[in-house]
């Protein structure tokens, strides 16, 4: 181990707090996790340390070691950096703008993936899970992400792309029937400008994932959209889709569904990083088929000075570290 035992966690940090005012660690959550391993909370507590001052871009890798999986939201009406990070593709100005500088500001699931019942979180800019593996770190992260993709490729993609809903729904939940995802998206300012709540499951009959319930309410708690609506009922072929997918259909809460087409996953796999096969023709990988690549384009004063920082950061928590370089192969 490089570090371990709770004193040296508690100075690493203890280090972030000084260095970074917008440091947040939602310790309730933590006390409610088994112990993790001292050598990885000291990871983790070193990666909060680099997010927190910037100098770090989002994502993380999970399971396998350092560093540990985060989420970083588009930037908020200060500027911070935060947690879901926002896809290069989409402009500045739509996130900054149309999206209105939002966040979630909490989430709530119900039988989702391994939550039994209902489970919520209230959420900041920055958040950070701590936990062993298989305690849902990844779940509460594809919460957000299956939303994201609700969004952008539709209920019946998102579903599949995960393996149906026998694979998305709790095995341990009973009723009611489905999942329920429920978020609510803000800024600073304003922490519930808009919630949305989505409530799936499969047909009783003919097997198919149809909606249950979709309703969005505004900042005042003024409903946007309930459904379902008559017309559901006269057409239930109409409840295999979601309103948030829909162009026409979602006009009244337009900012938050661009809000959610803005978010990029970010997990990066080192065994997937290194598989050279994986990273031919991948552009914003989530799982980092392209971040060798990625570093390897960036101009190399700007990458020599974004690796000084971050060696400078990491020595915190590992002192015999020198200093990071990349080199290439001939």
């Amino acid at each position: 181990m490089l570090l371990s035992g709770a004193e040296q966690l508690g100075k690493v940090i203890k280090t972030a707090e000084q260095r970074s005012s917008s440091f947040t660690l939602d310790r309730s959550f933590i006390d409610h996790l088994p112990v993790y391993p001292s050598c990885h909370r000291i990871c983790m507590a070193s990666w909060y340390l680099l997010r927190s001052a910037g100098l770090l871009p989002t994502g993380g890798q999970g399971k396998s070691g350092w560093p540990p999986m985060a989420l970083s939201y588009p930037q908020d009406h200060h500027g911070d950096r935060d947690m879901a990070a926002s896809d290069p593709e989409v402009s500045r100005g739509k996130r900054q703008g149309q999206s209105g500088g939002l966040f979630f500001t909490s989430l709530q699931m119900t039988h989702w993936r391994n939550f039994q019942g209902q489970v919520e979180m209230t959420l900041a800019p920055r958040v950070f899970l701590l936990g062993p593996n298989a305690s849902g770190k990844s779940n509460v992260l594809d919460a957000l992400r299956f939303l994201r993709d609700t969004a952008d490729q539709g209920l019946q993609a998102a579903i599949s792309s995960r393996g149906g809903m026998g694979a998305i729904r709790s095995f341990h939940a009973r009723r009611p029937p489905g999942f329920n995802l429920a978020i609510t998206v803000g800024n600073k300012n304003r922490p519930a400008q808009w919630r949305y709540s989505l409530q799936v499951r499969n047909h009783p009959q003919k097997h198919v994932p149809e909606v249950v319930a979709e309703i969005v309410t505004d900042g005042s708690g003024a409903p946007v959209l309930r459904r379902p609506t008559e017309e559901d009922q006269t057409d239930p072929h109409r409840l295999r889709q979601t309103h948030l997918e829909q162009v026409v259909a979602n006009q009244g809460f337009r900012p938050l569904t661009e809000f959610l087409t803005s978010i990029r996953y970010l997990h990066i796999v080192p065994q997937l990083m290194r598989d050279l096969e994986r990273s031919t023709g991948r552009r914003n990988d989530p799982f980092g088929a392209d971040f060798l690549e990625a570093i390897a384009t960036t101009p190399q004063r700007t990458r020599d000075a974004r690796l000084r920082k971050i060696s400078k950061a990491l020595q915190i928590a590992i002192p015999q570290l020198q200093d990071l370089t990349l080199e290439q192969d001939g």
